[in-house]
């Protein structure tokens, strides 16, 4: 039985939450959600499909990721403008995009101190060189795996207090940052494919023959302030980076 816009196919040979993605973004684009609005909640949408949670999540993280919709907390995924629908990329922490995969994520914090900005880093959060920053040095979990190598220095003109959660295992600095009145806005983000150093092997437990993806990241506030820089190393066999291109009606042939 081939899959309609209304119901999913759990014996065909396609992943149950890119079938529900399809036929959410086709009632998006055919006005059965309006702009602005909620889509069905998570539990609603697993009743009327009759899949899992997860699987509803991930269709609605894959829907976020092109621009269709936005989650907002406490209320749901709203509807976005259709002038929105291209060009935009969701960022979110590793602990949403973990959560958001139905895994479950963890952290083990090697290092937290203050050190001197060197030139990089004082371009990248616009400040002097010389000026003090809070590094942040991580293992990155997913459901226990170690995925990545987080090196993340945080700008102390804007940030405050986050010595203290040296021992926390679970630590997200988005939600640190959300929870102590830090409004972020958006990121950039570089991607790229290197062979890894000693360093980065031992702590991810690789050889040296195991290319490794480095992201790198500004983070802003909503005053346009740098509030971090990251440069984040995830092990190959563990991290896929996927995205979906759609030919615009400006194309030429």
């Amino acid at each position: 039985m081939a899959t309609t816009k209304h119901e999913i196919d759990k014996q065909l040979d396609m992943p149950m939450y890119h079938q529900l993605y399809l036929i959410l973004k086709d009632q998006i684009r055919s006005g059965v959600y309006e702009e602005g609005k909620l889509i069905p909640s998570e539990a609603k949408l697993q009743s009327e499909f009759g899949v899992s949670r997860i699987t509803v999540r991930r269709a609605i993280s894959e829907l976020e990721i092109d621009g269709y919709v936005q989650r907002k907390k406490g209320k749901g995924s709203i509807v976005m403008t259709r002038e929105k629908y291209r060009d935009i990329f969701a960022f979110k922490s590793f602990s949403d995009d973990t959560k958001d995969k139905g895994e479950t994520p963890g952290s083990v914090v090697l290092e937290i101190k203050r050190i001197k900005a060197n030139n990089q880093v004082s371009r990248a959060l616009n400040i002097k060189p010389g000026e003090e920053v809070l590094f942040l040095k991580r293992l990155r979990l997913m459901s226990g795996r170690v995925v990545a190598l987080h090196d993340t220095f945080v700008n102390l003109n804007h940030v405050h207090g986050l010595e203290d959660e040296k021992n926390n295992t679970s630590l997200s600095l988005y939600e640190y940052y959300e929870t102590h009145g830090v409004e972020l806005s958006h990121a950039e983000e570089t991607i790229e494919v290197m062979m890894p150093s000693p360093d980065i092997q031992q702590h991810l437990f690789i050889s040296s023959h195991e290319p490794v993806f480095y992201r790198e990241r500004i983070t802003y506030d909503t005053d346009g302030n740098a509030i971090e820089f990251s440069q984040n190393h995830y092990r190959g066999d563990r991290f896929k980076y996927a995205l979906r291109m759609e030919k615009t009606d400006n194309d030429q042939k």
